[in-house]
């Protein structure tokens, strides 16, 4: 493997018609960051944990999320091909923890899903692993 150096790098941003000293003849494309968390504190924030217990089998697992405010709320399960399984929860919640329990329908065949958290601040996922 090739280390980078800074004189690869300039004869890249050469190439691509960019200089050292900034001018350039055409400008790089450029993003703004709206907000960086590092740390996600239950309770803080909304939260979604892993499922619980996970892999799970015919009876159930638990699906827990906690909510910083009030709002709607959408959770719903959703296969590897993200096609909708079921939506165990859509209404407006209010803010701290809920727990659901979540018994898979017998049409549900063994395989990893997603667990969605869908709120107006954002959307969250987890996997799950269902055994039969």
């Amino acid at each position: 493997m090739r280390r980078l150096t800074p004189a690869i790098i300039l004869a890249a941003l050469a190439l691509a018609g960019h200089s050292a000293q900034g001018q350039n003849s055409d400008p790089l494309p450029t993003a703004q960051i709206a907000a960086v968390d590092t740390a996600i504190v239950p309770g803080a924030r909304d939260f979604l944990e892993p499922a619980a217990p996970s892999p799970f089998g015919e009876s159930g697992t638990i699906i827990a999320f906690s909510l910083a405010q009030e709002g709607p709320v959408r959770l719903r399960i959703l296969d590897f091909f993200y096609g909708l399984i079921a939506t165990p929860l859509d209404e407006v919640h209010p803010a701290g923890r809920v727990e659901i329990s979540f018994v898979p329908p017998g049409t549900m065949s063994s395989g990893m899903y997603f667990i969605e958290l869908r709120t107006e601040r954002g959307v969250q996922q987890r996997r799950m692993l269902y055994v039969r």
